[in-house]
């Protein structure tokens, strides 16, 4: 949502804005997990 909000708003082409955005999320998931994980 908020990646295709954002290549609209800098007419950049959508695909590459949702799959960054998708990619950046699940990494940033990922790493939240594993720190909960240690403590």
């Amino acid at each position: 949502l908020t990646g295709s909000l954002a290549a609209k708003l800098g007419e950049f082409h959508l695909r590459p804005a949702i799959i960054r955005n998708i990619v950046i999320g699940l990494i940033t998931v990922a790493i939240h997990y594993y720190i909960g994980k240690l403590f």
